[in-house]
């Protein structure tokens, strides 16, 4: 680091820096845009895609955990044109419950972040 602002632990690891990219909450979704996969089988498994579009950077996905079934997300797809889709699989039989997803990208991962966070 040749410039800006450099902050070390008492074990010399770094905490922050010019360097560092923090994640920014950019978008919340309560319903998924398609549910891919439904079956009661074996103890159930649900399989829902969110889709988002005008996202330039990786984004980095967070969900709720609304009941005691199992959650994971299982994948993060690049479809191009900023346009993003990401699965979350369940494994249970609970499915009436949203699962809120919310996207975090690194600053500046959205074309319109300046014009809706004061141009930081």
């Amino acid at each position: 680091m040749s410039f800006g602002f450099l902050a070390l632990n008492n074990n010399n690891d770094v905490l922050i820096s010019s360097d560092t990219k923090n994640l920014h909450f950019l978008q919340k979704r309560t319903s998924p845009t398609t549910v891919s996969f439904t079956s009661n089988d074996y103890g159930g498994m649900r399989r829902w895609i969110y889709s988002f579009s005008n996202v330039n950077t990786v984004p980095v996905p967070f969900f709720s955990v609304p009941t005691t079934d199992y959650y994971a997300i299982s994948r993060v797809e690049d479809k191009g044109s900023n346009n993003w889709d990401i699965e979350i699989i369940q494994v249970g039989y609970v499915y009436e419950h949203a699962r809120s997803l919310f996207i975090c990208t690194a600053h500046g991962g959205s074309p319109s972040w300046n014009l809706r966070y004061g141009g930081f």
